[in-house]
């Protein structure tokens, strides 16, 4: 009988551990991925092309130096380092934001129309243009870009030029829109600057024209 119990017991304990699931073992290639893909933050956050050198995935490596070299080219403002990206969007990408910078920094349309994208040559076009507009109070300077560029422009100018010279009649001159604010920016200046609390009461914005007349009243 006690032999009996010994061999039911054996059998139980054999059918428990074929039942056991095996132990998993750690997916390398993952843990690979895993370190790859934080060294390459740290590379582009580094901006430090050697640490690209120690990914072993090829084509994380890959992607590791074009966003280094990215990223020195947008700091460097240099589009050298855009010439040895080898991801054909990312280095037309890399070309037209140094070029964007350049144009920016130096006012100048000629950095614009070397742009590729025509999204972003429109963008470098209407902030040049708008700037050098404005500077010189002259709206007529923005009929060199498209309708839409144009009106943003323009309007740009004639509120500056409102502002700056306490005139509202100029923001007669905007987008109909925008000239209730325009004008309500010109009364809270000459309210402020003159000490006009009269000047608040033409304020349409209620808000406003209630901060308006607590300012002036001190």
């Amino acid at each position: 009988m006690k032999r009996c119990i010994i061999i039911i017991a054996l059998l139980l304990l054999a059918s428990c551990a074929q039942q056991e699931e095996p132990t998993p073992t750690p997916d390398l290639d993952m843990l690979d991925q895993s370190t790859d893909n934080s060294l390459e933050r740290t590379a582009v956050y580094n901006k430090d092309i050697t640490l690209c050198e120690q990914i072993t995935t090829a084509a994380i490596k890959a992607e590791c130096v074009d966003e280094v070299n990215n990223a020195l080219a947008s700091a460097h403002k240099d589009t050298s380092y855009c010439d040895r990206i080898t991801n054909t969007e990312l280095k037309a990408s890399c070309q037209d934001m140094v070029r964007l910078s350049d144009a920016l920094q130096g006012n100048t349309t000629e950095s614009c129309d070397q742009i590729l994208d025509p999204a972003r040559k429109t963008r470098c076009l209407l902030s040049v243009i708008t700037s050098e507009a404005t500077a010189k109070k002259d709206p007529s300077l923005c009929d060199q870009l498209d309708e839409t560029s144009k009106r943003k422009c323009s309007d740009n100018v004639w509120q500056t030029r409102a502002a700056e010279e306490l005139n509202p009649t100029f923001c007669d001159q905007v987008t109909h829109v925008l000239q209730n604010a325009c004008k309500d920016n010109v009364f809270i200046r000459m309210a402020i600057q003159n000490k006009d609390i009269t000047k608040c009461q033409e304020v349409q914005n209620p808000k406003k024209q209630s901060d308006c007349e607590e300012i002036v009243k001190g």
